[in-house]
């Protein structure tokens, strides 16, 4: 899902992707991995301090349920806006 997230970025003109995580993919270029050309973005697993050095303004979270809450509250705390896409959460 990740890949949809960044391809859908870099297909709009309006926004512009700052920073990836992915434990399993560090070191990746974010738009190779994604099917489309390199953007320059390679992707880290530190979420903190991939929010911090990007200065991103929005997170786009597709991650697994027991991962959403965490990271929005990483992103909260850097002063970053969620937004959560995660499936399979109950109440």
């Amino acid at each position: 899902m990740g890949r949809n997230v960044v391809k859908a970025i870099e297909d709009d003109p309006g926004t512009e992707l700052v920073a990836a995580v992915d434990v399993a993919q560090v070191g990746a270029d974010a738009g190779e991995l994604a099917g489309g050309r390199s953007n320059g973005v390679l992707i880290g697993d530190n979420l903190s301090e991939a929010l911090k050095a990007s200065q991103a303004e929005v997170l786009v979270d597709f991650t697994l349920a027991q991962s959403c809450y965490p990271n929005a509250k990483v992103a909260i705390e850097a002063g970053v806006s969620p937004v959560i896409g995660t499936t399979g959460m109950s109440a």
